[in-house]
């Protein structure tokens, strides 16, 4: 009984604080293009609104993945999903630029995630990218 009442008083918590991670690179190649992923765990996703990009064509996007998978452990049954939003963007010019928040909607609630900004410098920059990791920004819903 007194787990189920700490259930109950917990429960709540975790939904405040679903996380949406936001997975970039830091720096790009003026010819490359690259995906900017917007990934939400365990959680309803309906729908993405992504702000305007001036600065960035968009070649490809929104492109929907999700997966899910559910663990047994004796009585213990734990299930995991997650949806993934891809975009495969290009720059049009060199310089810092910022990529506005994107507006998910998620467990039917309006989650607005926090803006990124990306490097352009001249040339192609597969090498270096392949070596430095993209970033992942986390977001929380307050």
């Amino acid at each position: 009984m007194r787990s189920f009442l700490l259930y109950l008083l917990l429960f709540p918590l975790s939904l405040l604080s679903q996380e949406v991670k936001i997975v970039h690179p830091t720096e790009v190649g003026q010819n490359d293009y690259f995906e900017l992923k917007y990934i939400v765990e365990n959680d309803d996703v309906t729908d993405i609104q992504l702000p305007r990009l001036n600065d960035f064509t968009i070649l490809s996007g929104p492109n929907l993945s999700t997966s899910s998978s559910i663990m047994m452990s004796g009585t213990n049954v734990k299930k995991s999903c997650t949806t993934t939003y891809t975009y495969i963007l290009e720059p049009k010019t060199l310089g810092t630029f910022k990529i506005p928040s994107a507006i998910l909607m998620i467990a039917g609630k309006q989650v607005t995630a926090k803006s990124v900004a990306i490097k352009v410098v001249e040339g192609n920059n597969t090498a270096q990218r392949a070596s430095n990791r993209s970033q992942q920004t986390p977001i929380r819903n307050i």
